[in-house]
């Protein structure tokens, strides 16, 4: 009986070291579930520009070198040259597939803007655009100045630049510029100047819900969109036909239903989750709403017990606390945090339901992952390498100079 004991005892102890060892190498049974030191042997280098923000899109990500953008490819090939001007202040994307650019016009200094193809090929000619928004569902806004009025008018074009048939007349957005939305569900909320009011269309550029009754509106979420009134310009939420399903009670603009549930804030100033009858699911206990809720989880932010930003599943159970430090949640529900790690902040990255994916230890900021792609900045052997990772976080494109 002794010898069994010693032998259970020699065996649980080899086992005990055998699994701490394999979470320190991030494995277990084999299994790679944090990956730690990112490997660099096998990523292609590439110079391009410092910049934030660079993410793929639709397989392409833009990036800027000498001043000049190009587009590259998921494997890292540049496959639209450094020949093109960025038009505003955002990174190009391409969006339906097309991305808006610009390039030198008549006089030094004078940006003009153009559609361009994946290949990098205009999709028409330039037509003297004043202003233009990006293409959204195959459809974008445009602004022409007539030469000897000097009136605008605006319209909404196709993909070969033609005006689209029976489209509305789009106008100016409240700041006197263009503005077109990305669609959610079909429809994207658009403001009519003329009108003084909200509405929302599809991607004929007509309208689905006229701009009538609402000042501002949301986005569309399981068939809701919160709307704020012009009477006292409290927020409810309707549905596509226009009619109200949750009444006006809200002061702040409340959250995107997702799951079935919103986040809305009270006359307290805490938030709370309502379903898509009005009705509370979820208690006013929490400060803010990070996130919607991605897979039965969402982060929240709680003040009373210095929980900080904390994930919670739809009974309001605590996951796991983060602290009170700044959290990111991206699209696929990954939930970005920052720990402070040998004298600098690192980056770690969470599962929606709260399980480590990545220990903050290396890197300093990761992006949105697009395409299994994302950009990332890391701290190796005292340098940063800049460049783009894959899903086990190993670089696959870096940046040189």
């Amino acid at each position: 009986m002794k010898k069994i004991f010693q032998f259970l005892f020699l065996f649980v102890g080899i086992l005990f070291v055998q699994t701490l060892r394999a979470q320190q190498e991030g494995t277990v049974d084999g299994l790679k579930l944090i990956p730690h030191r990112p490997s660099v042997t096998d990523a292609v280098e590439l110079r391009f520009d410092d910049a934030d923000h660079y993410v793929f899109r639709e397989g392409l990500c833009a990036l800027k070198k000498n001043q000049l953008w190009g587009f590259i490819d998921t494997t890292g090939k540049v496959v639209i040259d450094f020949t093109f001007f960025a038009w505003g202040n955002e990174n190009p994307v391409f969006s339906s597939g097309i991305a808006m650019m610009a390039v030198q016009g008549e006089s030094a200094g004078m940006r003009v803007p153009v559609f361009i193809d994946k290949k990098g090929q205009q999709l028409f000619k330039p037509q003297k655009f004043s202003a233009v928004t990006p293409f959204q569902s195959g459809i974008a806004i445009v602004e022409k100045i007539n030469e000897k009025n000097r009136m605008r008018s605006y319209s909404f074009i196709n993909k070969q630049g033609q005006p689209i048939p029976g489209a509305i007349d789009p106008g100016r957005s409240r700041g006197f510029s263009l503005e077109l939305k990305p669609f959610h569900e079909g429809v994207s909320p658009l403001y009519n100047a003329k009108a003084g009011s909200i509405g929302f269309i599809n991607p004929q550029g007509k309208w689905v819900i006229p701009p009538t009754t609402y000042g501002n509106a949301g986005d569309f979420g399981d068939g809701l969109a919160a709307v704020q009134n012009k009477v006292n310009y409290y927020w409810g939420y309707i549905n596509k036909k226009g009619e109200v399903k949750v009444p006006f009670d809200y002061k702040k603009q409340p959250g995107v239903f997702s799951e079935g549930l919103a986040a809305v804030e009270n006359s307290q100033e805490k938030t709370g989750f309502i379903d898509q009858q009005g009705k509370t699911v979820l208690p006013f206990i929490y400060e803010e709403c990070r996130s919607p809720f991605i897979n039965g989880y969402a982060v929240v932010y709680l003040k009373d017990n210095s929980s900080g930003f904390t994930i919670i599943d739809k009974s309001g159970n605590v996951i796991r606390e983060m602290g009170p430090e700044q959290v990111q949640v991206f699209d696929n529900g990954w939930i970005y945090y920052k720990e402070w790690f040998k004298n600098r902040w690192a980056v770690g990255v969470l599962s929606p339901d709260g399980k480590d994916i990545l220990l903050p230890e290396y890197f300093v900021y990761i992006g949105e992952f697009v395409n299994g792609l994302a950009y990332a900045v890391a701290s190796l052997d005292n340098k940063q390498v800049r460049g783009f990772i894959n899903l086990n976080f190993d670089f696959v494109i870096i940046q040189t100079y």
